[in-house]
């Protein structure tokens, strides 16, 4: 009798044993994990300004997603990272920043794959205009936790979007100056789309941005800034400037962003923000244009006349 009740005191322990070690790769970390042994540190901490919210997700070494954690801006003021408590084994950590009503992450669920997260803007593949992305931010980490030891990890939260900022100068005077006629932009051929790698994924979309800031109140002159994601300067990228009014659409002038980028040697950053300025302005009625780098002073010199 004493021998049976200690068989089964043992089979209890190992399924108990069996219990534990499946909590320990279950999505709750906490049953098993210590309650602190990885930080996760961003080191361009002035980024942080400008980053509203984190999306981090925990994946096992297979590409199974374990944990999402959002961290807020009020847990980004308090510390500019995270503060984890990992089991032992082998894990890869991704991050999105301010991934938000313009730019969403497919398939970022618990208990999904690394392979299926994917990063798109609300409208791609409906017949809705695309206007701009998020000021969306990415990292990546793969690391090893060997033990309930403390282990630090510095990542640079880097830019996943490109800004553009274009000045159109030099159209028909118009006093006072009708918004609505200010011109459209459209920026066409920009990949739809990036993976969990960041490797662009999905078909070629267009940019429709709002409609620019009148700059001057004697001439349409405007300015628009948009932003998109990232993109290589060998892309075959072109920025349309529309004039609609009456109902028709027209396009006053095409630019090869590709060919602009490579006269005026701009190209993408491989961290940072690449911030992309264009100044077309048109010249009396022969529609001359001067497509030159964007600065400061072109938007508040007040001679922007043609």
């Amino acid at each position: 009798m004493v021998r049976e009740m200690f068989i089964v005191f043992r089979i209890v322990v190992c399924l108990f044993t069996v219990v534990l070690m499946q909590g320990c790769i279950a999505e709750d970390l906490s049953r098993c994990a210590p309650k602190n042994n990885v930080d996760i540190l961003f080191t361009n901490a002035a980024l942080t300004k400008s980053i509203s919210f984190v999306d981090l997700g925990i994946f096992d070494e297979r590409g199974r997603c374990l944990e999402i954690i959002h961290l807020n801006r009020y847990r980004l003021n308090s510390f500019k990272g995270v503060h984890l408590g990992l089991c032992p084994g082998k894990y890869k950590i991704r991050g999105w920043a301010n991934a938000g009503a313009r730019t969403t992450l497919v398939g970022f669920t618990p208990d999904s794959d690394l392979t299926s997260v994917n990063l798109f803007h609300p409208n791609t593949g409906t017949l809705k205009d695309i206007d701009e992305n998020d000021p969306v931010y990415f990292f990546s980490l793969d690391i090893d936790v060997p033990s309930a030891t403390l282990q630090t990890f510095p990542v640079v939260l880097r830019a996943a979007h490109v800004l553009f900022r274009v000045h159109v100068a030099g159209l028909i005077k118009q006093y006072p100056v009708d918004t609505e006629a200010l011109p459209r932009l459209r920026l066409r051929n920009v990949r739809g789309g990036y993976n969990s790698e960041m490797s662009k994924v999905g078909r070629f979309v267009n940019y429709n941005p709002p409609r620019g800031t009148s700059v001057n109140q004697l001439f349409l002159s405007s300015l628009t800034e948009f932003r998109t994601l990232r993109f290589s300067e060998d892309e075959p990228l072109s920025l349309e400037v529309l004039n609609d009014t009456g109902g028709r659409e027209s396009i006053l002038f095409q630019l090869n962003v590709h060919q602009f980028m490579k006269d005026n040697n701009l190209s993408i950053a491989e961290d940072d923000l690449t911030v992309i300025p264009i100044y077309i302005r048109f010249v009396n009625a022969q529609i001359v244009i001067q497509v030159n780098p964007w600065d400061e002073s072109t938007t508040i010199e007040p001679d922007m006349n043609p």
